[in-house]
């Protein structure tokens, strides 16, 4: 009797003792299953926050491309539209061109306006002179320098007219709508200019120009 008691005694500890063996497993298993969890949605986002970096960069990059093409774009368009007006009807060499034709109303306004008050005065008194001056300043100051030796288009001379024969012409782009003009008029009389153009319809006008020294 004493030995089956011991025996139902022991069959008892060892159920206890597996018993708590299993809920220790079932906690452990929780914890690795929890755990797996948690590094599997640090390791999504990780990866979901670079493919957002990546696909921002190529967005950036592309935007930054389709920009850069635009400007070269607009470049080649400005130059080509600057050299052909220096061509001649014939399709021959370059010749002077229209000046009032391919210069903006203000800018050939602001011209006129220039050496017929700085250049060729025909004030009959100082008061005239005075207010015309004045009104001249007012009215161009927030537009065009303000200069009292008027620069010539593309540097001409006085008995330049249109279609006059040029030796040469280069053009070199500083921006879109920025370029220096080097005219070669022949007899060793060289001229360089600073021209701005202006977009106008699909096309360009010259807003501004300056002879440089």
């Amino acid at each position: 009797m004493f030995v089956k008691r011991h025996t139902h005694k022991l069959k008892i500890i060892v159920n206890e003792g597996s018993s708590t063996k299993l809920n220790y497993c079932k906690r452990m298993s929780k914890k690795i299953i929890t755990t797996t969890i948690l590094l599997c949605t640090i390791l999504l986002f990780a990866l979901s926050a670079s493919c957002n970096q990546s696909a921002d960069k190529k967005k950036g990059n592309t935007s930054n491309s389709f920009v850069q093409e635009i400007n070269e774009q607009q470049i080649i368009s400005g130059e080509e539209w600057l050299r052909s007006i220096f061509l001649c009807d014939n399709g021959k060499g370059y010749c002077f061109p229209d000046e009032e034709k391919v210069t903006t109303k203000r800018y050939y306004q602001y011209f006129i306006e220039t050496i017929g008050i700085y250049e060729y005065p025909m004030f009959e008194t100082e008061d005239e002179r005075i207010v015309a001056e004045k009104a001249y300043k007012d009215r161009w100051k927030d537009i065009y320098p303000l200069d009292e030796e008027m620069s010539y288009p593309f540097g001409r001379g006085n008995g330049t007219e249109a279609g006059q024969k040029l030796e040469n012409v280069i053009i070199t782009p500083k921006s879109p709508t920025n370029f220096t003009v080097l005219i070669d008029f022949g007899d060793e009389i060289k001229v360089t200019t600073d021209v701005m153009l202006k977009p106008i319809d699909n096309s360009y006008l010259v807003d501004y120009m300056k002879t440089i020294p």
